[in-house]
């Protein structure tokens, strides 16, 4: 036991990958970089899809057949600058200068995947004044024809409950990939 163990396993042991490896300051800095503008061009996509969609609710405004349903596509048009706030809000700050160290930058891009990371609920709040809308404005069509049976909204709900599905899905998806990037960046930084 008191003896030194053989020189071959010692050279095994030293030639061992360790668990996490280091990355280099530009690594690092290429990643976040990366997920900035990944970030930026979804935000864009965003934005554009926003003020088109307020535009179509303007319309949808101007020719609706009664006040109910005006009223509806009115609170979805005001809530398109409360949805391109949240969105803006996202906008990824600028990275740090170019004398910064590899620990700094980890922790920057850990932050900027920190405030992308959020729960369903949290994401549930930005199109929420649409569903609010869209639901004022379902009921301002049954109140303009109250003959018109339950049935007919049905294809509409159904596409609302699935494209909830598809955002919870989606939402859920987007934090476990955060999460995976957080943990990495945990690993890199010592914990």
């Amino acid at each position: 036991m008191t003896e030194p163990p053989e020189e071959h396993v010692k050279t095994i042991w030293k030639g061992q990958d360790t668990e996490n490896k280091q990355m280099s300051v530009e690594a690092i800095r290429a990643r976040a970089v990366s997920y900035q503008l990944k970030t930026r061009r979804r935000l864009i996509v965003a934005l554009i899809i926003g003020l088109l969609s307020g535009g179509f609710f303007a319309w949808c405004a101007w020719i609706a057949p009664t006040p109910m349903v005006r009223l509806g596509d009115l609170i979805m048009m005001a809530g398109v600058p409360w949805i391109l706030w949240r969105a803006w809000r996202l906008w990824p700050p600028a990275l740090p200068g170019g004398s910064v160290s590899g620990r700094q930058l980890v922790d920057f891009h850990r932050g900027q995947l920190l405030r992308q990371k959020q729960t369903f609920f949290v994401q549930l709040t930005m199109p929420a004044p649409i569903l609010a809308g869209a639901a004022v404005a379902a009921l301002g069509i049954h109140l303009a024809a109250p003959s018109a049976k339950v049935s007919q909204f049905l294809p509409i709900a159904g596409l609302f409950c699935l494209w909830l599905v598809a955002y919870w899905f989606l939402a859920r998806r987007q934090r476990r990939v955060l999460q995976a990037q957080i943990d990495e960046l945990d690993a890199q930084r010592g914990g």
